[in-house]
């Protein structure tokens, strides 16, 4: 594990941490479109803050020299979107239903959204043959619809 990755699994727990002592400020009851929106934005901030501070550490020539197109997208913004998606659909069709968030619910709500988005960090959904594929470094491919 790199220091990078350590760094993130504290930066979740502080999260989770920081979401408990605010629950005084979040909102007790929500709709359930609403915290999919809520918690796939914050999946989504998760997978921009990485990809900067990535950008940020390695070099130009870095960056630009093992560059391919492939026909795929990251796993992790797939399912921000998707979530995206889908909770604006809830809220739009009018089937809300409530759900109860205390102090623990949120910090777990937190905690889970960040946690599977530092689990699924590596892997891109590979759209020509339909797969799940894990790249390490997945910030040098270039979407393309050719193959």
């Amino acid at each position: 594990m790199t220091k990078r990755e350590k760094a993130e699994l504290v930066l979740i727990l502080l999260a989770a941490c920081g979401a408990f002592s605010i629950t005084a400020l979040l909102p007790g009851q929500l709709s359930t479109g609403n915290l999919l929106l809520m918690m796939s934005a914050l999946l989504l901030l998760q997978s921009l803050i990485r990809d900067v501070s990535i950008l940020m550490s390695t070099r130009r020539a870095e960056q630009t020299s093992g560059t391919k197109a492939m026909r795929c997208m990251c796993l992790e913004s797939t399912i921000g979107m998707t979530g995206i998606v889908v909770g604006a659909g809830i809220l739009g069709l009018g089937i809300d239903p409530q759900i109860r968030l205390g102090h623990w619910g949120w910090a777990l709500a937190v905690v889970l959204t960040l946690g599977t988005g530092f689990a699924i960090k590596d892997f891109i959904l590979q759209t020509s043959p339909w797969r799940i594929v894990r790249e390490k470094n997945h910030l040098n491919i270039v979407f393309s619809w050719k193959k």
